[in-house]
């Protein structure tokens, strides 16, 4: 059922100019980044800071490939600059609209929709925000504000229907991870779709960014194949 709805969602964004063609690797898309050093000519190529020029050779950010597949799919945006900041902080909001987004239910949002109490988010997030709290992807928050690794854990686990896992974490700052995010904190690590980092820390608290959020949605588009 997932993977029948990742796909009807690329399907009903036909706004996009492209469709995705997935393969079995998190960072398969339309677009393919070339070998170091060699200018990326492919056209269509959405924004102006997922790459550099370093002595004269073009240097790719570490999350781009990933990055044009989310953008290939329709779930993430840039600015309009033509930036996508890829190290910016990504608000709780921001991450909420996107896992409507992969859902494939952004054309059925109620653009009257209210938020319940206990929720905060921007005009423009109302509604997104609203369906999430509706289907039980998110509790009460004050959502203009970025969103940490724990809850973005939370969010996107409860998107793909895993169940909290309660098997012993890992990491050496596992206490410092909410008692209510640690379940599902826990199924997205046995699910392979999040990991922790090379001094064994989780760092629940963490700030995510923009780039990292888009590796995150890639990951749970192909989780399954």
């Amino acid at each position: 059922m997932r993977k029948l709805t990742g796909l009807l969602l690329v399907v009903a964004l036909l706004v996009l100019p492209v469709a995705p063609v997935w393969g079995s690797s998190v960072t398969d898309s339309i677009y393919r980044l070339p070998q170091p050093g060699v200018p990326f000519t492919q056209p269509g190529v959405p924004f102006t800071d997922i790459s550099t020029l370093k002595d004269g050779k073009v240097v790719w950010h570490w999350a781009a490939s990933e990055v044009l597949a989310a953008y290939s799919a329709g779930l993430i945006k840039g600015y309009p600059d033509g930036t996508f900041r890829p190290e910016a902080s990504i608000t709780v909001q921001e991450f909420t609209a996107i896992a409507i987004r992969f859902l494939g239910l952004e054309k059925s949002l109620d653009p009257a929709a209210t938020l319940p109490a206990g929720y905060k988010a921007d005009a423009w997030a109302v509604p997104a925000v609203a369906k999430a709290a509706a289907l039980g992807l998110l509790g009460r928050a004050d959502t203009t504000k970025p969103i940490t690794r724990e809850l973005a854990a939370s969010i996107l686990g409860k998107s793909l229907g895993l169940q909290p896992n309660s098997d012993p974490l890992p990491f050496k700052d596992t206490a410092s991870i909410q008692s209510s995010y640690r379940g599902m904190v826990g199924a997205m690590v046995k699910a392979k779709l999040m990991v922790g980092f090379t001094d064994n820390t989780f760092r629940p608290g963490n700030l995510l960014t923009r780039a990292q959020a888009a590796v995150l949605f890639v990951r749970a588009l192909n989780y399954g194949k």
